[in-house]
């Protein structure tokens, strides 16, 4: 899935790939012997893997205050210009 992934990012997003050196990847919990084979392989594509365990430390209320922030925080530079 992640060589398809890659793929996809080059061939349907070329402007990503000059503008962007790196992937945000979140990566799950999975088995040791995987997290090996796909760690190794992300570090070839030069991705950032996002760990879970700092999403899962934050509690509900810091989701919600992001996301109503976000929407505060677009009126402002739409109605700015900025």
């Amino acid at each position: 899935e992640l060589i398809r992934l890659s793929r996809a990012l080059r061939e349907e997003r070329p402007e990503y790939e000059q503008r962007h050196d790196e992937v945000i990847f979140l990566h799950d919990n999975a088995r040791p012997h995987v997290v090996k084979v796909v760690k190794k392989y992300l570090e070839m594509l030069k991705w950032d893997v996002l760990l879970q365990n700092w999403i899962a430390s934050k509690d509900e209320s810091f989701f919600r205050d992001g996301i109503r922030k976000l929407s505060e925080k677009w009126e402002k530079v739409t109605s700015d210009g900025q």
